[in-house]
């Protein structure tokens, strides 16, 4: 009898040990939702034997230097906070964890990114413990039972958790800050759904209260300095209001930032304190921008974040998209132009560029000697929609195949849902929008075939009623680098009738820069994309622009445009180009036009 049930028990086991097996490689049947339907099976699941990662390197040696150098009192009320995961900055890790550390906190919560696309669910969690230098870390299986059973999505992957840096590189600062805690790892996908976002804060302010979370992310990354400073200001910014509203900053971990904002507004700690800021290559660790990852480091505690309200643009410049460009998409795909842009266009509310063509199903000509005729396919431009969100109308190009090609380029563009301002003729429509409750308009001005009356009357419109105003216009000589006497005359009519800010084309090159009544005027950006051989034309400039109450800030952001693909210029490169820049531009900023950032307080009312 004794044998018999021995026999029946060890059955069952081998049965239970075989549909675990299954269920790990994706073959059991009867799924819904990613989890199997058998109750017995997730029960089993949940609580069979739990895995023990081990920490192995860097020595312990290298941590307890690391809180040596990054020494820290205790500060009382931090209830999350955001740490990197790259030990490049282990002192700076050390130090904030020492700011948050406590022998009370009984559950630490990380939120990491998921960055290997690992597992089968867009939220994932472990039962298992990690084996420190500083003893072992459990994972507070209470906890994370209760948030496995509320949210459906919630699945417990162990071999995701084998390779995901952004939990196991902050377990030994765990720890050793946090003595008694336990913790429950989340590995979140940047593809879960807003609800789904909120839905997890939910349950881990439900179900733990009171446990420290900890984001684990990077900011900016594979850019130069210049872009990632411009980048990391927006998104401090963000993390000063506590929210990320129609906007996903250039980080590694926009999920995993939604969530922890949702989890603050909850419990009422939004007040945000900056502990460190740089990137590698500003502090020397590496020399090559495409290896650069910044890092922003800080902490949350009781009390309300800012409110003041900010907009962030980036304006290219001219865009063409036919000719040997059109080869170029022909022969490598539609995204070859934009290859080098994906994360240097990121980080903000709106991306404008001017569109220096015609949208239409017509052949190419590919017409190199005037006059003229660019069309660009539907494709190239629903491309471009991937990375620009609005365009200027208003340029010399905008007419090449007639007054019928230019209304059906409006069409096209609307069909898309592509914003589009101005025409070859005349600055009409104008486009108003709204950021962060900032009120702004666009005016496309083109020289060569527009009234400025028209212009004027538009900007005096947008200013009457309160607007933030820029202008920007198609002018000036080509390939000259100092403005002309025109341009200047027609900025100061712009001034006089009220713009607050004017960024040009229409040069190829970019040209020198002012300010003129206190109003920032970047009279020529240069090419984006296009196709021009003369070297003259391949150093250009990007302008990205943050707005606030008080001031308006705008950062050079040099690219180089040869063979129809732009691409980032190093910082040495960007400072050589700005140089250049400043001895045609005004003397009152020329230091700092060499360095890339121009601020000015905002026209007084």
């Amino acid at each position: 009898m004794e044998k018999s049930y021995i026999n029946r028990v060890a059955v069952v086991v081998v049965i239970l040990v075989v549909i675990e097996a299954l269920f790990a490689i994706g073959l059991v049947v009867g799924r819904s939702g990613g989890e199997p339907d058998f109750l017995f099976l997730d029960v089993f699941k949940r609580s069979s034997f739990a895995v023990i990662f081990s920490i192995q390197s860097p020595s312990q040696n290298y941590y307890d230097s690391a809180y040596e150098r990054g020494e820290a009192d205790a500060v009382d009320g931090i209830s999350s906070i955001i740490s990197a995961h790259h030990l490049v900055v282990a002192d700076k890790i050390a130090e904030l964890f020492s700011m948050a550390s406590s022998n009370k906190v009984d559950t630490v919560i990380i939120l990491s990114p998921n960055h290997f696309d690992a597992g089968r669910s867009a939220i994932q969690t472990t039962l298992g413990s990690w084996e420190t230098y500083y003893g072992i870390v459990e994972a507070d299986a209470s906890v994370i039972d209760d948030l496995t059973d509320e949210l459906d999505g919630l699945t417990l992957e162990d071999q995701t958790f084998e390779n995901e840096h952004g939990v196991s590189t902050l377990l030994p600062f765990v720890a050793r800050s946090f003595p008694n805690a336990k913790i429950v790892p989340i590995v979140i996908h940047e593809s879960l759904s807003d609800e789904e976002r909120q839905a997890l804060a939910n349950s881990i302010v439900k179900y733990a209260p009171n446990a420290l979370v900890v984001a684990s992310m990077d900011m900016s990354h594979n850019l130069p300095e210049l872009v990632s400073d411009f980048h990391d200001e927006i998104t401090l910014l963000i993390l000063e209001q506590g929210r990320a509203e129609n906007i996903d900053p250039e980080i590694d971990a926009n999920a995993v930032l939604d969530v922890l904002f949702e989890i603050n507004t909850l419990r009422e700690d939004q007040a945000w304190n900056l502990t460190y800021h740089d990137s590698s290559l500003g502090s020397g660790l590496t020399a090559n921008w495409l290896e650069n990852t910044s890092h922003i480091l800080g902490y949350f505690a009781s009390g309300e974040s800012e409110s003041d309200q900010f907009a962030s643009l980036h304006f290219v410049g001219d865009i063409m998209l036919d000719r040997a460009v059109r080869s170029k998409i022909d022969e490598y795909g539609q995204d070859y132009p934009w290859k080098q842009m994906s994360r240097f266009l990121d980080g903000v509310n709106l991306t404008i560029g001017n569109l220096e063509g015609t949208v239409n199903e017509q052949a190419s000509t590919y017409t190199v000697n005037p006059p003229f005729r660019f069309v660009f396919s539907p494709e190239s431009v629903a491309k471009m929609n991937e990375y620009i969100d609005i365009v200027s109308l208003a340029n010399n190009h905008a007419s090449d195949v007639g007054t019928s090609g230019v209304q059906e380029t409006k069409d096209r563009l609307d069909e898309m849902g592509i914003p589009w301002f101005g025409s070859y003729s005349t600055p009409v429509p104008s486009l108003e929008t709204n950021i962060n409750g900032m009120e702004l308009t666009f005016i496309g001005y083109h020289q060569f075939a527009s009234d400025i009356d028209e212009v004027v009357e538009l900007i005096e419109e947008g200013y009457s009623k309160g607007r933030f105003v820029i202008v920007y216009p198609h002018w000036g000589n080509e390939y000259q680098v100092t403005p002309s006497t025109t341009q200047r005359s027609l900025a100061q009519t712009m001034i006089d009738a009220g713009a607050d800010l004017i960024i040009g084309s229409h040069p190829h090159v970019a040209q020198g820069i002012e300010v003129i009544d206190g109003v920032p005027v970047v009279y020529s950006l240069g090419n984006f994309i296009f196709d021009q051989i003369d070297p003259a034309t391949f150093p250009a400039l990007t302008a990205g622009v943050i707005i606030d109450q008080d001031s308006i800030e705008i950062h050079l952001l040099p690219v180089w445009t040869q063979a129809s693909q732009p691409t980032p210029m190093s910082d040495q490169e960007s400072i050589d180009l700005l140089l250049d820049l400043a001895v045609y531009s005004s003397e009152s900023i020329m230091t700092e036009v060499q360095n890339g950032v121009i601020t000015v307080e905002k026209k007084g009312e």
